[in-house]
């Protein structure tokens, strides 16, 4: 069996790849355990080891090394991939492709291969990544902004004795500062992504498919005021899975 690990910075997506592609996909928040360390027992949980785990994770050196040597000693082969240029039909827009996060490549890949003509791939996790891909699989680049969570913690760490009070459908007309916050949040990141999509798919050719990945995208979803947007939330292990399927 080989799993697919999809390893944000505030929570984890692990699946199993099939012959079909990405099946019984699981999503973890990593709690108050570091993430290698929820990864981990996820794993401990498990009735039956897999033998290779191939892992996208934009976390640093000791979530690798951790994970890693716990894999080793259970003789579990593991797969860190990285941003590469023109593979996979996908040709990066940086002048340094590895500098373009994994996650935003890997998701790239993944629209490329599943949704036919340009594609804007918007993920919505601790921040959110604007990407626009040419039919052809030409990167043209995106943007990066703070995520729900950022742009909270950046309020409250900066002022003091406000609290977030959140509500399943937030709306625009705040009664106290603490839903005030909340709903300011989530309507920030529903304008940017109802507003820079649409910018960005006026330069370029043709029809434009916008594609809305993340752990947060089903919380902004229902408040975009554009109706456009496909929801795929195994994105980024779909990209994975095309890696695995073709090496």
């Amino acid at each position: 069996m080989m799993l697919l690990l999809d390893a944000g910075n505030s929570r984890y997506k692990i699946a199993e790849l099939q012959e079909t592609g990405v099946a019984n996909m699981q999503s973890f928040a990593y709690g108050t355990a570091t993430p290698a360390n929820a990864v981990i027992k996820f794993l401990e949980r498990s009735t039956v080891l897999p033998e290779r785990i191939m892992i996208a994770s934009v976390l640093g050196k000791d979530f690798r090394q951790t994970l890693t040597a716990w894999t080793e000693a259970h003789y579990v082969s593991t797969q860190f991939v990285m941003t590469t240029d023109d593979r996979y039909g996908v040709q990066v827009a940086y002048d340094e492709p590895r500098r373009l996060g994994v996650d935003r490549y890997l998701a790239m890949i993944g629209a490329h291969h599943e949704h036919a003509g340009a594609s804007i791939i918007i993920d919505c996790g601790t921040a959110i990544t604007i990407d626009a891909l040419t039919a052809e699989g030409k990167h043209l680049g995106g943007l990066i902004i703070p995520g729900l969570r950022l742009m909270r913690s950046a309020l409250l760490d900066a002022t003091h004795g406000i609290d977030v009070k959140y509500e399943a459908q937030p709306g625009l007309f705040g009664r106290d500062t603490e839903t005030a916050v909340h709903g300011g949040s989530v309507h920030a990141v529903v304008t940017a992504i109802d507003h820079i999509p649409q910018a960005m798919a006026a330069q370029m050719q043709g029809p434009v498919r916008n594609i809305l990945t993340g752990g947060d995208a089903g919380q902004v979803a229902p408040l975009l005021m554009h109706s456009d947007y496909e929801l795929a939330p195994t994105l980024v292990l779909q990209g994975l899975a095309i890696m695995a399927n073709t090496q």
